[in-house]
Parts: C-alpha cells; structure tokens; sequence
C-alpha cells in the first residue's frame, strides 16, 4: 500500500501539473491492456445484468483476487508493472492493483484516471510543496458511462471537465464499489488526468453514510443475572472495519472478537452463541448478533436492584489531556458517523422501576448525543442517539470535546432503580 522510501537523488516539479504529467507518462504504457486483460474482461462482464454490474464485477475481481504484494525495484517504487503480467501473476501493489483495474475498465470502454493519495488524512492540502514523497497509495477514479446512475453513491465526484468520477479503492478488500474507505473520506488527492495533475478534495459523506444499529432484547433475573442477544447491523466504514476484523478470521478467533468486545462491559459473562451474516459480500449491510449471559448483572443493596440500561457499547472517543498546557493539534477523528441503540430489559415477575436517569441531549456543533429511559409495561427501555458530524476541530476546541466525551461517559454509566 506504500510506495517506496524516499532517495536523495530524486527530480523536483515545478507544480502538480507537472508532477501529474510525469507520472501519467510513465504509467501510459503499462496501463494499456493486453490481449489477456482483453478476454478477462470479456469474460467478467459477461452475466452482468446491467452496466453498473459490469463495473463491479471487474472492480471485485482486482479488489478481491489480485492479492497484494510489494515489489519495489529502483523505478519499481513508482512505476506500475505490466497489466498482462499482473493479471498471469495474481499480484501487485497499490498501483499495480489500480493499473490492472484501469486497463480492464479500458478494454470495456470505460476511462479512469489515476488518484495519488496521502492516507494519513489530512497530510497534503494546496499549501503543501509539491513532492514525489507527499504520497504513499495510488486508487482510481472511474468515469461513469451516462447509463449508470448515481443514485445513493457517496465515492462520487462531479470533475468540471472530467463528468461523474466514481472513486474506488482495489487495494481495500472490505470497501465496495460506490463507497469510500475511511481515510479517503474528505481527504485531498492529486488527480491525474489529460497530461497533468491537480489537487482535488474527496467527498466528506454525511453521517449517515457510516451508520451503526443496535438492537437488544434482554431478560432480567429475579437474582440480578442477565441473558440477551444483541443484533447490530453496520453500513459504510464501521461495516468495513468489523470486515477488517472477522473476514479472515477463523472461528475460535470470531469468537474471541466478540469475548474481548462484551469484557469491556462485563466483569463476568458467557457467550452463548454468535454469527455474521454477508461477510463476504460488502455490497450488502453487515449484520452481527451475539448472545450472552451475565450472572450479577443488577446489583443489590437494599432490597433494590440496580441496573444499567445501556448494557453494552461505548460512544466515547478517546482524548488525552495534556495537564494544563494548551493543546497545540488538531483533533481527528476516524470517520462522520451516526448510531442508535436500544435496548430492552425485561424485569423479572414482583419488579418494578422507582427511579429512572434523566433524559440527556448534548450538542456541541460537532457532535450529537441523545439518551432516555423509559418503562414501558413490564420492560425497561433504553435508547440513544450519537452523530458525529465534523471529524477535524482545530486545537482551540481541544477543552470542548473533552467535556463532551465526559458528559457522555457519565451518562452511560447512569442506573436505574428497581423495587419488589
């Protein structure tokens, strides 16, 4: 995903355009599609239903089949190997992965255009110098043929020259085509095109895009204990970091997945059972469900039990505070997100609720949080609300984000009380 270590010998530009230039000529002839690269798209495209299937077909093949691989000799670190030999080989890096995927599209008729990028978000803006080593991972922008809609894709650039650029990375293996990864999302890219480059900036998606559901419905002993089952369903980059997590995993390590996730809530508990349902097919919703028991879940004192509505998940985002000195960076966050819990209790027979925790609704500008309890008939009832909305805020807001992660934190922890 890198490209090669800086040398001390390398050629200057004068500007993006001609750094895009350079590296479109020396990539020209590499792209170019070969009789194999011809037939393997005839023949990927072949049961695709519609024009936007035909895209995707191809796009999975080298996102998924073409396994990454780093060979960086001499100019090797920049330029992109043979498409034939890729595809015959099944391997490449960034941009050998991006070049097979471009000449594919190519021998369909489809253009694309080469997207030189920094991941860490956030590292080139237009005030930066211009630098062979700004960069370090190259995707691709696809021009969408007029029959393909649009419709629900947040990897979408309207180009003022260029029409509708689809953005898509081969090297992901979780994100499908149509979306963006997490560290693409709002980032600055050099777009090379038509003999130069220039910098352009990717979509922000709204926090929608990211979206995370959980549902929970649970039993609550006469002795305290607590049984359940969770279901989350995920879309955008919260789907693809679970993928990240599970795809490759076996078993008994799914299992542990979810072990150390309910260890963060519970001091003692037993996973029952757990599945994952379109792990390998990210063009559809992730869903996840677990189930587990708790044995002291509600505390006793009193004659009374106490218990915690929201019975697992964490929205805090970790900040470490720097004494009283003054925060000197911006604070980044991973992605803009939206979330909802609910969670549903049951209370044992002889039960019932005499005090629930105040509703809270925290805005701060850059984010949302929203909390209530409630009974409803034998059931105590917990949801809540989290969107994320800016995921940079300049240093001066350091305090500000602080004291809202720590109202939020205090929320969380809030209990209900329960009598005979």
């Amino acid at each position: 995903m890198r490209l090669r270590s800086p040398q001390p010998d390398e050629r200057c530009f004068s500007s993006w355009a001609d750094f895009g230039s350079w590296y479109e000529l020396l990539s020209k002839e590499a792209r170019t599609p070969d009789s194999s690269v011809t037939a393997g798209a005839c023949e990927l495209t072949a049961g695709a239903a519609d024009p936007f299937s035909r895209l995707r077909a191809m796009a999975e093949f080298v996102q998924k089949n073409i396994r990454y691989v780093a060979i960086e000799i001499g100019i090797g670190g920049f330029k992109p190997h043979a498409t034939g030999a890729i595809l015959s080989n099944r391997y490449g890096d960034c941009k050998d992965k991006a070049t097979l995927l471009a000449a594919l599209l190519q021998a369909s008729g489809v253009e694309s255009f080469y997207l030189i990028v920094n991941v860490d978000r956030g590292s080139v803006t237009e005030a930066s110098p211009v630098s062979l080593y700004s960069f370090n991972h190259v995707v691709l922008a696809i021009r969408l043929p007029d029959d393909v809609p649009d419709t629900g894709m947040t990897a979408l650039i309207r180009h003022p020259r260029l029409g509708r650029l689809l953005v898509f990375d081969p090297t992901s293996p979780y994100t499908p085509l149509g979306q963006l990864p997490y560290y693409l999302q709002g980032n600055t890219v050099l777009l090379v095109a038509q003999g130069g480059g220039e910098l352009i900036r990717l979509p922000a998606p709204s926090p929608e895009a990211n979206r995370l559901e959980r549902q929970g419905l649970f039993a609550l002993g006469d002795d305290g204990s607590l049984e359940g089952e969770v279901r989350e369903t995920r879309w955008g980059a919260l789907a693809d970091a679970t993928r990240h997590a599970l795809l490759n995993a076996t078993n008994e390590a799914r299992a542990k997945y979810f072990e150390t996730f309910l260890a963060n809530f519970f001091s003692g508990f037993v996973l029952l059972s757990s599945d994952v349902q379109n792990l390998e097919d990210n063009s559809r919703d992730l869903v996840i469900s677990y189930r587990f028991r708790v044995s002291n879940y509600a505390k006793q004192a009193g004659g009374m039990l106490i218990v915690r509505p929201r019975v697992v998940g964490d929205k805090r985002e970790s900040l470490e505070t720097n004494g009283d000195r003054p925060h000197r960076s911006p604070i980044e966050f991973r992605e803009p997100s939206e979330q909802r819990d609910e969670f549903r209790i049951e209370l044992p027979e002889g039960w019932r609720v005499d005090g629930l925790p105040p509703a809270v609704d925290f805005d701060s500008g850059f984010a949302v949080y929203k909390s209530r309890v409630a009974e409803e008939g034998r059931t105590l009832v917990y949801r809540r609300e989290y969107r994320l909305l800016q995921t940079v805020l300049p240093p001066g807001r350091f305090g500000e984000a602080v004291k809202f992660f720590r109202a939020m934190d205090a929320d969380q922890r809030q209990s209900a009380l329960l009598i005979k």
